[in-house]
């Protein structure tokens, strides 16, 4: 009875173990991203980046270009495929959280509305 007892009570040690070990990871592999992404968002190049996507389409298709701090608000309407491409692509590919990204079709037009922050 003493070494079965003694035996679950290993098991179930060693399954907490095994837990901790893999919450710690996590948090650590976290941590590590957290301070890569931190330093890809303070470099200063970032700001011009994102500001030139104001200058991708024509001014008369961009509806709203608020860019303050850290944050941008774009609304850009009456968009070709071909312009929603672009900008989708270079969205994608600047290190932002794109926290909204909404495309709404009108006949072979598109309008693009998207919020990200860095």
């Amino acid at each position: 009875m003493v070494l079965l007892g003694g035996f679950l009570y290993q098991r179930s040690m060693a399954t907490q173990l095994d837990i901790s070990l893999k919450q710690s990871k996590t948090a650590f592999r976290q941590i590590t991203e957290t301070e890569i992404l931190q330093g890809v968002w303070s470099h200063k190049g970032l700001k011009q980046k994102v500001t030139a996507l104001h200058g991708k389409v024509a001014s008369n298709k961009i509806k709203i270009f608020d860019q303050k701090k850290k944050k941008l608000m774009a609304s850009f309407t009456s968009l070709t495929g071909e312009e929603l491409n672009m900008l989708a692509t270079d969205l994608a590919s600047l290190p932002v959280h794109i926290q909204e990204f909404a495309v709404t079709r009108v006949d072979r037009e598109y309008d693009l509305r998207c919020t990200c922050s860095w």
